[in-house]
């Protein structure tokens, strides 16, 4: 019998519905299962939520890349968690929901 491991991240793909924004690729680290998020009308709350749990991203600006840091992060969670992308029934919704869904499961982090 195979153990599997928690990975430190995993890596979510979101596709905006704005093409020109491109692909978005997020790498996360697991939500705890005992986690209680924020109330949704919090934002400063929800953008201090997503700075512990991505911990990578390709993000651009005017085609430089930028850092994953706590400053950066601060700067531009809050337009991550509005943008609005594809579901894969073909709707949309605001990215927040896809982001903490996968967070929130531990599959993703699973490796065998």
């Amino acid at each position: 019998m195979e153990i599997s491991k928690i990975d430190c991240g995993a890596e979510l793909v979101l596709q905006p519905v704005d093409e020109k924004v491109g692909e978005v690729r997020l790498r996360m680290k697991p939500v705890p299962t005992d986690f209680v998020f924020p109330p949704t009308e919090d934002n400063k709350a929800w953008i201090a939520v997503m700075a512990q749990f991505v911990i990578g991203w390709n993000l651009t600006d005017g085609g430089v890349a930028v850092a994953c840091n706590d400053e950066n992060k601060a700067k531009y969670l809050g337009y991550l968690l509005r943008l609005p992308v594809k579901t894969a029934d073909g709707g949309e919704e605001i990215a927040a929901g896809p982001i903490m869904r996968f967070a929130a499961d531990i599959n993703n982090f699973l490796k065998n």
